[in-house]
């Protein structure tokens, strides 16, 4: 018979080893298949928001760079305001003696000693004040 399908024997006995195979049950793990599938589906929308994302980083960053190149390279020009004015000037007061600044500078200018002298009276003028009425 195997003359008949044009085999040799070595091809014949093998074709008869061959029928005498069974394939075996596939075991197919429904959730875990479901979860590989779910994972393929999600990545494509994944990879796409993540392109897009580098692409808009890469695009701030080009765009920042150039930015501070083209000022650097061309600073800016500062225009004069004239602001024009019916009413004239204040003229400056002259400060008085007893002002912050006027006592700062008689102080590094010339010392402690320079200080006018107070009208504030003394806290022991005060105790002793104090005392006498009670």
């Amino acid at each position: 018979m195997s003359q008949q399908d044009g085999l040799t024997p070595e091809l014949a006995a093998l074709s008869e080893a061959l029928k005498t195979l069974k394939p075996t049950p596939a075991r197919v793990d429904p959730v875990a298949a479901a979860f590989a599938a779910g994972r393929r589906s999600a990545l494509r929308p994944l990879r796409v928001w993540q392109s897009i994302a580098a692409a808009v980083l890469v695009a701030g960053t080009a765009t920042s760079l150039l930015s501070l190149h083209r000022d650097a390279m061309n600073p800016p020009t500062v225009k004069p305001v004239i602001v024009q004015s019916s009413e004239p000037l204040p003229s400056a007061q002259p400060m008085s003696a007893q002002s912050l600044l006027a006592l700062q500078a008689t102080v590094s200018r010339d010392g402690l000693d320079a200080l006018p002298v107070s009208d504030i009276p003394s806290s022991n003028a005060m105790n002793a004040t104090n005392s006498s009425i009670q």
